[in-house]
């Protein structure tokens, strides 16, 4: 009786350890941060292929091609990847007074990165992008083309993008991908140049069936362009969002860091904390800086004029230190 209740246990005792055994060989780690700085990039404003016709498109074709962009960044960075704010290169666009045939230019494209502080720069073209009815008994033409209104039949709407990512210290183009998107419905009726007044940045636009073409041929591209993106290495470029030093180290280990003019932070934020071990300043201009890297902060609170921020992990924060992201 006493053998069979111990083989009993112990056979228990090793499917019960077996088990664990299972979990932990088939439970994979966590994954941990590399430390090693990410590529920035940029999205230009598309282009449209010069074969469109039609004034509706023709005037259009500059607000398709910019909300067709922000599209693109917004999937870029629900991706993972580190993306220049748009506005910002707009106002770099601005200032260098670039035609618009000059922005596609990869050498060009190259001294733009440079400028706005990204490593690549991502160029993009609607080669395809239109609308197609076949009447019932007869055919329709593509959308942009001289036609009257369109009665019952079927419709179907295309778009395709072509992309290109550009080194922006060589200008070299390192990868090309394309996309296309298809959307098919019936009993559908509609006048020319539909779209002449509509808005290609709301709800409206992007449930129509143009629209949703043209989301597909996005999602369609990044799944062939987001791999090649993730495999670039940052090329140093980037430029900091926010830059400033800690003015005073508190008792309980936080310090209070000076928020310069126009800096957005918010609570949660984090950033990296260097130790400045060397400055060679011009006057009152500091032209070269040496610095160690401490480790990480997060803003715990925001002021008008300052915030404060605590030490992530082991360390030490002190007077003079630089708070950088």
């Amino acid at each position: 009786m006493i053998n069979r209740w111990m083989r009993t246990c112990f056979a228990l005792f090793a499917v019960a350890y077996a088990a664990c055994a299972f979990g932990q060989a088939t439970t994979p780690a966590p994954a941990k941060d590399s430390g090693e700085p990410r590529a920035t990039f940029a999205v230009m404003d598309f282009t449209a292929d010069d074969g469109f016709s039609g004034e509706g498109w023709w005037a259009q074709r500059v607000q398709i091609g910019n909300s067709v962009s922000n599209m693109l960044v917004t999937h870029l960075v629900n991706d993972g990847l580190r993306m220049i704010e748009r506005q910002r290169l707009a106002d770099i666009l601005k200032e260098q007074n670039l035609a618009a045939g000059d922005r596609v230019d990869p050498a060009t494209a190259a001294k733009i990165g440079k400028l706005i502080g990204a490593d690549y720069i991502i160029l993009g073209a609607i080669s395809e992008w239109g609308l197609n009815h076949k009447d019932i008994g007869g055919a329709g033409k593509l959308l942009g083309g001289h036609f009257g209104s369109v009665g019952m039949g079927e419709t179907s709407a295309r778009a395709k993008l072509d992309i290109r990512i550009v080194n922006s210290t060589t200008g070299e183009i390192l990868s090309a991908s394309t996309g296309a998107g298809i959307e098919k419905t019936t009993n559908f009726s509609y006048s020319p140049n539909w779209y002449t007044n509509m808005s290609f940045d709301n709800d409206e636009w992007w449930s129509s069936l143009l629209g949703k073409a043209t989301r597909r041929a996005v999602d369609e591209t990044c799944k062939d362009m987001t791999p090649k993106a993730k495999k670039l290495p940052s090329l140093g470029l980037a430029k900091p969002s926010f830059k400033s030093s800690v003015l005073a180290v508190l008792d309980d280990g936080s310090a209070i860091v000076k928020l310069p003019t126009d800096a957005k932070v918010k609570i949660g934020q984090k950033f990296k904390l260097r130790h400045v071990t060397n400055v060679v300043k011009d006057g009152d201009t500091v032209v070269f800086e040496e610095a160690t890297d401490v480790g990480m902060v997060e803003v715990v609170e925001v002021q008008e004029k300052s915030i404060k921020v605590h030490l992530i992990g082991d360390g030490k924060i002190t007077k003079g230190d630089i708070v950088q992201g």
